[in-house]
């Protein structure tokens, strides 16, 4: 949990992330291991237009220790 690894998210069905992109590990070990599933945070480098899209939305600055290469949300 709370590591970054580079997914790939195709094949996508929809409005689902496509493409390979780095991804934050949400889930615990224990979860992971049990259930042969990992839940994850991709990130983009896309930024939104509207900043009310969502509040949620974290900006993440690249850094040697997260590892991105651009600026993601």
């Amino acid at each position: 949990m709370g590591s970054i690894w580079v997914v790939t998210f195709d094949p996508s069905v929809g409005t689902e992330i496509q493409k390979t992109r780095p991804a934050l590990i949400i889930s615990g070990t224990l979860f992971n291991n049990q259930r042969s599933k990992v839940t994850v945070l991709p990130f983009t480098s896309a930024k939104p237009n509207n900043p009310r899209i969502s509040p949620a939305v974290v900006e993440v600055t690249t850094s040697a220790q997260n590892g991105l290469s651009v600026d993601s949300i």
